[in-house]
């Protein structure tokens, strides 16, 4: 006798699966939680970097001191409610002198690629001094530097 429980499985697996074979070229969003997933938001960002619809989400109103380094396209949004606070720690950013919270810096320049903040702050490491930014894109040789004074 099956129980309900597993009888509400099979029938979402079921539905899983007609979705499938009725639309094979819809990808399902990879998408990475912090803290339920991954401890911090560059292991969440490097499980899931590159896949189609890539999304970081941070269930958590904590503040994650590190830096964040994208190098493909990837999506990093607060989840519902919560307001999460990235603060540079690392005096290096990647390409450039100085720290940034969050770099997205592209690995090829073949192939188009995003990168999106959704409702996360972001913090320098040390706000006193001028090579301490928030965030640094790249486009392949050049980058451009955001001062914090804009990002609040």
């Amino acid at each position: 006798m099956m129980s309900k429980r597993s009888g509400s499985g099979c029938r979402r697996l079921w539905a899983v699966a007609v979705m499938a074979i009725m639309f094979p070229n819809v990808a399902l969003a990879a998408t990475a939680i912090v803290p339920t997933n991954h401890a911090t938001i560059q292991q969440a960002v490097n499980a899931v970097q590159g896949t189609e619809n890539a999304l970081v989400r941070i269930d958590s109103n904590a503040l994650f001191t590190e830096n964040v380094i994208a190098t493909q396209s990837v999506a990093i949004e607060a989840g519902s409610g919560f307001s999460p606070t990235i603060q540079a720690v690392s005096p290096s950013c990647g390409i450039a002198l100085g720290s940034c919270a969050v770099g997205f810096l592209p690995d090829s320049d073949a192939i188009p690629m995003t990168f999106a903040l959704r409702g996360v702050r972001l913090h320098p490491r040390n706000p006193a001094d001028s090579n301490h930014r928030v965030i640094l894109v790249s486009t392949r040789g050049t980058w451009m530097r955001r001062p914090s004074s804009r990002m609040s």
